[in-house]
This record gives C-alpha cells, structure tokens and sequence, in this order.
C-alpha cells in the first residue's frame, strides 16, 4: 500500500511438481472477466522469464492449499479488493 504497509491474503498455489516461486515481480497486465468461468479478474506478473496469474477463483477449496500449476488463487473478493490498488509496472512480492 502507499503508506509502506502490506496486506495479506489466504491464496492457493502451486502443487509440489509445480511449486509457486517466490519473489518479488512486476505486474504485467490485467483482466476483468477472464476465461476461468468462475474467477472474476487476473493481475498477470512475470516470474523468471514466465507469465504467472494471480487470479480470482469462487472455488474456496482451491484457497489455502497447494491447487494450482504454479499461479496464485485468490478468492474472488479478495483479488477485487486489490485489483483496484496495482497497476500494470508495480512490483507484488510473493513470501511463504
């Protein structure tokens, strides 16, 4: 946030054969109403040469575990409230 705090969020990431990096990482784009049926926005950030998504999901389950191929879940309420926040040249840093 601009006055230096940070927020946190439960999210899912990668399983063990596809494991989240860590890091911190640019954002290089991002969509509303993406192709997932039921995740309502995408921040797409470039991690070590690759495009990862840290992306809205309504599936709770996939939150709080290792569920995705290497991306970030986040519920969908929780990636609207930052959505607004970043934008396209902003740095995320992404911790265990």
């Amino acid at each position: 946030k601009e006055d230096g705090s940070s927020l946190v969020f439960p999210v899912g990431v990668g399983r063990p054969d596809s494991p989240t990096r860590t890091g911190t990482f640019e954002i290089i784009g991002k969509e509303i109403g993406v192709k997932r049926s039921t995740g309502t926005r995408t921040i797409y950030i470039s991690m070590y040469g690759k495009i990862c998504g840290i992306f809205g999901t309504a599936q709770a389950r996939a939150v709080g575990r290792p569920t995705t191929g290497g991306c970030i879940a986040m519920l969908n309420k929780d990636i609207e409230v930052i959505y607004d926040m970043v934008d396209v040249g902003d740095v995320v840093e992404i911790i265990p």
